[in-house]
């Protein structure tokens, strides 16, 4: 069963290299994978939202996988408890002597430290894959919404697009609401320091209408955004270190859960190797003079 297990593992590590598929120049001030893996998605996409929903798909699809890798280390734990116990189990009934056991001990334990590589691997390319998506990510909410100018930096389609569409930030943490009013359910929230962009020519609404990830036009208060050139967003700025955040989507908040559920598996797994190391430590003590119904007579001890 363990084996089986390790083998599902590593072929989750396989499947999800992202070597092979990231290829590309940089732009827009990304280096290396991560700018191979934007520019692609960039290139197939024709419109923002289409490229933001591509990469959430990414996300979407790595946090399964992610999950189901946290579940198959649990279940690669069990295994290898069930194995620590068959050998106490054989070791009382007698069918084995103290060598064996410690052999068989030694073995497990060996086998849990190759597991527990495995799972840093799995880690570290998930940690990697992140941040080349949330890289991406942050470049996707740089441009305006609507289509795609291919061949440029974000950044550049951005300035090329201030007439249909300013860049605002939020002063503080706000309210994004469904219609230009308190009235309703908020639809999502601003961080402070957030960048939204505000469709041109509402300068002096008292309720600016923001473009979200999905093209939907939502409202938030004039009061809690300014424009991003202005002093009151400058100053907002220099106090988060000089550059607007981008949203956090759920994707993302899901895929730092998976990671958060992989690293607790591979702790459960570490603690259930010293837990039985422990159970086990009399096979690697002397026996001189201690027969095996001495040790059967002392394990029964309470």
């Amino acid at each position: 069963m363990a084996g089986v297990v390790a083998g599902a593992l590593i072929g989750f590590l396989t499947e999800r290299d992202l070597k092979g598929a990231l290829t590309g120049a940089a732009i827009g001030g990304l280096a290396g994978a991560a700018a191979g893996y934007f520019k692609a998605k960039h290139d197939k996409a024709q419109t923002r939202r289409e490229l933001l929903a591509a990469i959430q798909g990414d996300f979407a699809v790595d946090n399964q996988r992610l999950d189901k890798a946290g579940q198959a280390v649990r279940d690669m734990t069990q295994c290898r408890r069930d194995q620590y116990q068959a050998i106490l189990s054989d070791f009382n009934a007698g069918t084995i002597d103290r060598d064996t056991a410690l052999a068989r001990k030694e073995g497990i334990s060996a086998s849990i430290e190759q597991d527990r590589q495995l799972i840093s691997l799995l880690l570290e390319g998930a940690e990697k894959r992140a941040g080349d998506y949330t890289v991406a990510l942050n470049n996707g909410f740089e441009l305006p919404p609507g289509p795609l100018m291919k061949g440029i930096s974000p950044q550049r389609q951005a300035s090329l697009m201030q007439s249909a569409y300013a860049r605002y930030v939020a002063l503080q943490s706000a309210n994004v609401r469904p219609s230009p009013s308190n009235s309703g359910t908020p639809v999502g929230g601003l961080a402070k320091g957030e960048l939204v962009y505000v469709l041109a020519g509402n300068e002096n609404q008292q309720w600016k209408p923001i473009t979200r990830p999905d093209d939907q036009i939502a409202y938030v208060f004039g009061g809690l955004i300014a424009p991003e050139g202005s002093p009151q967003a400058q100053k907002v700025l220099a106090e988060i270190g000089g550059k607007a955040k981008m949203p956090t989507t759920a994707e993302q908040e899901a895929h730092d859960a998976a990671r958060e559920n992989l690293n607790d598996a591979d702790a459960g797994m570490l603690a259930m190797q010293q837990e039985w190391e422990a159970e086990l430590s009399f096979l690697k003590e002397s026996t001189t003079g201690l027969f095996h119904d001495d040790v059967m007579m002392a394990l029964a001890l309470p």
